[in-house]
């Protein structure tokens, strides 16, 4: 009896690894189609940032805290 319940957990354990496993690649299949939507995403919040401190730059503001210098 001790040998077939240490079969069974055994074989439990087994089946929850293979469930981890499958768990683990269907998270990166997902993760694998959302990546060019990121990129894009902060590809272009970087522009946004950069084109905002030239601006800045370029007008002659440099702002601390909210104070104009």
């Amino acid at each position: 009896m001790i040998r077939r319940c240490n079969e069974i957990a055994k074989e439990m354990i087994d089946m929850d690894r293979m469930l981890n496993a499958l768990n683990f690649f269907a998270r990166y299949e997902m993760a694998e189609e959302f990546v060019p939507v990121f990129k894009e995403f902060f590809e272009t919040e970087l522009k946004k940032k950069f084109e905002a401190k030239e601006k800045n730059r370029i007008s002659g503001k440099k702002r601390h805290h909210g104070a104009v210098y």
